[in-house]
């Protein structure tokens, strides 16, 4: 096949399951409020008495890891709808707002299917971030960072584009940087 046709392929069917999340993540809005951020550490991992988890990719802190949410809170105020950072050896997510484990699974998988594609085409992997622009004006920005991954749905009506590309994203990354290197 024409590596041009395999790429047109690869972006219809991401696209796709992008849209059957957010529709998703419709159906789950009402009933959703999970626990606060520690609780749901406990799905990806053991949480011990000094706030940190423990799974298959070592030990992170949990703190550091809410530290980074709250800053994209921040930055992004009410255009931020959701957001989780998982695990990628087993796609649960073990921080987040608004939290959507569906999505956390799905993204997980095209971060995954994604890089394979491109390395098998000769292409780079993705970098620091990859932005999704939807419909009804809603854009989801995956940070794929190594052994964890960081996602967010974001209504883009709410925030300027330029606030999020060169505010809150290298500010949020940073942040995450920071707890995966201080997870030991």
């Amino acid at each position: 096949m024409d590596l041009y046709l395999i790429i047109f392929i690869l972006v219809l069917t991401m696209s796709l399951v992008v849209s059957f999340i957010y529709l998703k993540w419709q159906d789950y809005q009402e009933e959703k409020k999970k626990a606060a951020s520690e609780e749901m550490a406990c799905e990806g991992g053991e949480l011990n008495d000094n706030k940190f988890i423990t799974n298959m990719e070592g030990t992170m802190n949990v703190q550091k890891l809410n530290k980074a949410i709250d800053t994209l809170k921040e930055n992004l105020d009410v255009a931020l709808i959701a957001t989780d950072i998982w695990a990628a050896s087993d796609l649960q997510s073990i921080a987040g707002f608004n939290s959507q484990p569906a999505a956390c699974a799905v993204f997980g998988q095209i971060i995954h299917s994604t890089n394979k594609a491109l390395k098998q085409s000769g292409f780079p992997v993705l970098g620091r971030f990859c932005l999704f622009d939807l419909a009804e004006g809603k854009m989801v920005v995956l940070i794929p960072m190594g052994n964890y991954a960081w996602g967010m749905l974001i209504d883009g009506k709410k925030v300027q584009l330029g606030l999020l590309l060169n505010v809150a994203l290298p500010q949020a990354i940073d942040a995450f940087e920071d707890a995966i290197a201080s997870r030991n």
